[in-house]
């Protein structure tokens, strides 16, 4: 979503048109779900790793652990088609690049390209990576598809060209070389990337431009070779304020990893959500807000108490997980007008806001509406809780234009969330 239509859909009016009386917020604390007897059927297709919508949302398009690609009616919340052997291993992510083509990718190493009018057959596969193909983000400016792999690091790829990586297990198309990379993820203005690396190391990249990310490529490697050395990040800070610009920043000092990204529709905050196993063999997951507006030092807003992290808001998720679910990536979503993260909690999923009210974080924090006094809370409100699932929630996603909230879990289950009035 580019910044002026997340402004539109910011500002539209409180109470929605044809909805006299209800609240914007209220219409969240309304989801439900009623799933038809397909969506409830025990899947064939395995754990649902990945949802998404197609833009002007005909379409919801689920990946899955059993090599499989399956997709949605949205409306009728029935299946439309399912692609048994779409991968060779297990399907991690899905992103749609227009309304009818989109990409996947897979453990197998490759990325493939889809046409949802003709699925029974991918169109291309790409091929590359030396690792797992963990997530793929897809860069409308330039029109080129990034992509990212455990063992590996970030490549680029331009789909208008795919002859060039048929049949090719090494291609010149590496960005940056990473040490165990997690995730990678585009701003929805696309003028940063945030790069997730595991031992409690990030990358931002300010002013993306996806033509030109290659000239950081030396930037890069000095920085995670010495990310704390002054002169490295003073000489990477002082560039200049039109370039592309690298930042280094650790995601908390009790954290392992970050397991999943997603920026605020406004672009100016990212949310995290991490992995710990503290106290024996328990395991920890817990969500966090950063401030990317100031982007030398990302300073915080508030701090949680306890930690001395730099993160805004926290929000402990549930300690520890049913032992089948404890090694999946959970990925969380905020709702297009930037009011509420759905963020994955069990067998169901938690909805989480900056407050009470659902006031969009750049909004919440903007001294403009409450004066020079910092917010005095310091975690996320919980504000609704939605169940449902028979396994364990591995995925959320909002629809683009309407309060539709898709949820995938362990056991292959694909729920569609509406606002029950």
């Amino acid at each position: 979503m580019n910044r002026s239509l997340y402004n539109f859909v910011k500002e539209r009016p409180r109470h929605c048109n044809g909805l006299p009386g209800i609240d914007l917020k209220e219409l969240y604390r309304k989801l439900t779900v009623d799933a038809c007897p397909a969506c409830r059927a025990p899947s064939v297709y395995g754990s649902v790793f990945n949802i998404q919508f197609s833009p002007v949302e005909d379409y919801a398009v689920a990946v899955c652990s059993n090599r499989s690609v399956v997709i949605y009616d949205p409306r009728t919340e029935s299946k439309v088609h399912a692609t048994p052997n779409a991968h060779d291993d297990c399907v991690n992510c899905v992103t749609f690049l227009d309304n009818c083509t989109f990409v996947t990718c897979s453990d197998d190493h490759t990325i493939r390209l889809w046409d949802i009018r003709s699925p029974r057959a991918c169109l291309e596969v790409l091929r590359g990576h030396t690792g797992w193909v963990k997530n793929i983000e897809y860069d409308r400016k330039s029109g080129l598809l990034f992509s990212i792999a455990f063992l590996d690091g970030l490549r680029i790829w331009d789909i208008n060209k795919p002859e060039q990586y048929k049949g090719q297990e090494e291609t010149n198309n590496e960005v940056f070389r990473l040490p165990d990379p997690v995730r990678a993820r585009l701003s929805p203005d696309g003028s940063k990337m945030f790069i997730a690396l595991r031992k409690n190391k990030c990358v931002v990249i300010d002013n993306f431009d996806g033509k030109s990310i290659r000239d950081l490529a030396t930037d890069m490697e000095d920085l995670l070779k010495n990310p704390e050395v002054p002169l490295i990040q003073k000489r990477l800070q002082q560039r200049d304020s039109n370039r592309p610009s690298l930042h280094f920043m650790t995601s908390g000092q009790f954290c392992r990893c970050v397991m999943s990204v997603c920026f605020h529709p406004s672009s100016e905050f990212v949310s995290l959500r991490h992995i710990d196993t503290k106290k024996g063999s328990l395991l920890y997951e817990f969500t966090t807000l950063y401030d990317l507006r100031s982007s030398s030092a990302y300073q915080p807003l508030c701090k949680a108490p306890v930690t001395r992290d730099k993160y805004l808001l926290y929000a402990d998720e549930f300690q520890f997980y049913a032992v089948e679910s404890v090694n999946y990536i959970k990925e969380i979503n905020f709702s297009r007008d930037g009011r509420v993260l759905a963020s994955p909690c069990e067998r169901g999923v938690r909805l989480l806001a900056v407050d009470l009210d659902c006031t969009p974080a750049d909004v919440y924090f903007d001294p403009r509406y409450r004066g020079n006094a910092l917010p005095a809370q310091q975690g996320f409100e919980v504000i609704h809780r939605l169940g449902g699932h028979k396994g364990d929630v591995l995925t959320t996603c909002f629809a683009n234009n309407d309060f539709t909230l898709a949820s995938g879990c362990f056991e292959g289950e694909v729920l569609f969330h509406k606002p029950q009035l």
